[in-house]
């Protein structure tokens, strides 16, 4: 079971970054990877309460990284009408195709109420996962051609590796007919930039040259090994894949031989703030800078951010356009930042100017690994006033004297 709260922020009065009561708390019941097999039913539950103080119609939509996904489950859509102190669930219900190939599909579940809480961004619950088992192994034991993979992995014990890595594995292949047959290796469940090179057996020739095999030949009684190589790329996020080995026979095409090799690639947590200056420099409009965020990193990561003002209590107004975020691996983002001195009869006449300090605090919500740097400091500076103010407040002075006068 998975429990979400929105999070959302505003400025008080005196500028500072404020937390505010959250009006939506989701709560899932399954997590985020299931495992099913082929004609079964998976439900997930979708449970959302209304916190806040009004009126909300949320959106539920389930968004299929698979186009498998959007067979086995029909109603993708649903919505929850709740009044405050009101909860509601939706159920999204999966039926696994009888014939369903054996791998890993991918969904998100978005939750959207931002029409009637405008500080509440769509929550995004990523990468979703339904793993479908292969067919009963028993009944896979009755058939007369068979194969088995020379690393032994499973979902509690994948094999690990970096992203980059290449890894080797052999399929040993068994002819149990009576029959000459001929059998061909397949590989699906990985994405696109992923490498799968498969190398059969070399045959020669009658002129006694070696030429390469784009199948495996296996007399009655007799088995072969055939080679496979996977190359994970750089940018390779982290998580488990799992390919799905399918062993074709020109015999029997019906037959439905399948294998599963878990791998994981390892986390890599680098992500990096940086504050941007816009125009420091405050006469009649706002100070603005840019809090710059990126993620090198293979994850997902969800950064709050704080404003401390440094500055007497009640000088300065701060903006800060989001206080948490979720960041993509392998990419950036920008967050707006103004700020305004207050009480406008303080403004310096003359010198260079005065200057306000504050700090953005970073802070990883889910406390994977630390921002770095996790403070970055700023100022603006309130420029004094132009000449002719001085002029003016000075020509007034000498008016009150001689009138006094």
């Amino acid at each position: 079971m998975t429990s979400t709260i929105f999070d959302s922020g505003i400025s008080n009065s005196n500028g500072r970054s404020a937390l505010i009561a959250q009006p939506l708390t989701v709560v899932l019941t399954a997590g985020e990877r299931e495992i099913i097999g082929p004609g079964k039913s998976h439900v997930l539950g979708v449970t959302v309460s209304n916190q806040g103080g009004s009126d909300a119609i949320v959106h539920l939509t389930i968004e299929p990284r698979n186009p498998q996904i959007q067979q086995w489950c029909t109603n993708t859509e649903q919505r929850l009408a709740l009044s405050p102190g009101d909860s509601g669930e939706a159920i999204f219900k999966f039926d696994i195709a009888e014939d369903a190939i054996a791998g890993i599909y991918e969904y998100d579940l978005i939750v959207d109420a931002s029409q009637f809480y405008e500080t509440l961004s769509p929550a995004r619950y990523a990468r979703r996962q339904l793993q479908v088992l292969p067919p009963d192994r028993d009944k896979q034991a009755l058939q007369s051609i068979t194969f088995w993979l020379d690393q032994q992995t499973s979902p509690l014990e994948p094999r690990s590796l970096q992203a980059g890595e290449v890894i080797y594995t052999e399929i040993t292949v068994e002819n149990r007919t009576r029959r000459v047959d001929r059998l061909r290796l397949s590989c699906d469940g990985l994405p696109s930039d992923w490498k799968v090179k498969i190398e059969y057996p070399k045959k020669q020739s009658g002129t006694g040259l070696i030429r390469v095999a784009d199948s495996l030949g296996l007399n009655p009684g007799d088995q072969d090994k055939i080679k496979v190589t996977i190359a994970s790329p750089t940018t390779a996020l982290a998580g488990t894949y799992v390919p799905t080995f399918r062993l074709l026979s020109e015999n029997n095409p019906t037959i439905g031989l399948l294998d599963l090799l878990y791998l994981k690639i390892a986390p890599i947590y680098m992500l990096q703030g940086q504050l941007q200056t816009l125009n420091s420099q405050v006469k009649t409009d706002k100070a603005k800078f840019a809090v710059e965020l990126a993620n090198f990193g293979n994850t997902y990561r969800n950064v709050q951010l704080q404003l401390q003002d440094q500055a007497p209590t009640d000088s300065c107004q701060y903006k800060l356009a989001k206080s948490e975020i979720r960041l993509e691996p392998k990419s950036k983002t920008t967050i707006e930042l103004t700020g305004k001195p207050l009480k406008w009869w303080k403004r310096p006449w003359f010198g260079p100017g005065q200057i306000y300090n504050f700090q953005v605090q970073l802070q990883d919500s889910q406390a994977l690994a630390p921002v770095n740097p996790n403070q970055l400091p700023g100022y603006m500076t309130w420029m004094p006033r132009p000449w002719w103010q001085l002029l003016l407040a000075a020509l007034l002075s000498l008016g009150t004297i001689g009138g006094l006068i």
